[in-house]
């Protein structure tokens, strides 16, 4: 497989909640853990890093054996999500660079803010779920692609380290983008874990998890070595091309 094109980058501490070329430094890590994490990732020798997550956050959190249990969980919670931002960012820039596009990135976050800029309402407003006079709310999105000339959706994407009961929660939110005019070309995609095994193997008896994830869902993108990708159900690496061809219309 071709080489990462992740590097180092400097800690830019404003952040915007817009992501395009290059992504605003996130405060989830101080500067030297980011930079330990990214050192671990791009260290990594035991086939492709982006199926191996797991197995490089728990290498990154032995580096800090002083944590207690609270401590550890959410520095691996937290390395869990930047790297997801530094896999994310790297895929969105090269079809960026590719095609001369200007694609740009934010979160539920971000968007949740009551004033979270101009751009960012536009994007909002694109993303929203109806529910009438109880109001409009936004789905669960870790990640949201939009066209920066007109705020247009590309796709969304929902995070979780493992499925458990998480998965018909998740899978709700494209079913309801389903149902508007406005929303029902939005890509919902997963990105996951799978840290409970449900989704590596495709021989039948399918898991539940499994059928939700081919069905319900435009992709799921699993960091799983012992991953054989189906259908939707893909290893990390397959954003980027799945992304190109949305772009195109396919």
């Amino acid at each position: 497989p071709p080489p990462t094109r992740i590097q180092p980058q400097p800690v830019d501490t404003a952040k915007t909640g817009v992501y395009p070329v290059s992504m605003a430094s996130s405060k989830l890590l101080d500067a030297e853990k980011e930079s330990l994490l990214l050192r671990t990732y791009l260290d990594w020798d035991d086939g492709r890093p982006e199926d191996h997550i797991a197995e490089i956050i728990a290498r990154f959190i032995d580096s800090f054996p002083d944590l207690n249990v609270q401590q550890g969980n959410s520095l691996w919670g937290r390395a869990f999500q930047r790297l997801m931002e530094f896999l994310f960012e790297d895929a969105v820039k090269a079809v960026n660079a590719e095609h001369d596009l200007q694609l740009a990135w934010t979160s539920d976050t971000e968007l949740s803010h009551q004033h979270p800029g101009e751009a960012l309402e536009r994007v909002k407003r694109n993303l929203l779920v109806d529910y009438g006079p109880y109001g409009c709310h936004l789905p669960d999105a870790d990640f949201v692609v939009y066209r920066e000339e007109n705020y247009a959706i590309v796709c969304v994407l929902s995070c979780k380290t493992s499925l458990r009961d998480r998965m018909k929660q998740t899978a709700y939110w494209k079913l309801k983008l389903l149902q508007s005019p406005i929303t029902t070309h939005v890509r919902y995609c997963l990105m996951t874990l799978d840290k409970d095994g449900d989704l590596i193997n495709p021989s039948p008896p399918y898991k539940k998890n499994y059928g939700i994830a081919n069905i319900d869902f435009d992709a799921a993108y699993v960091s799983n070595h012992k991953l054989i990708p189906h259908d939707r159900i893909k290893h990390f690496s397959s954003f980027e091309s799945d992304l190109r061809s949305w772009l195109g219309g396919g």
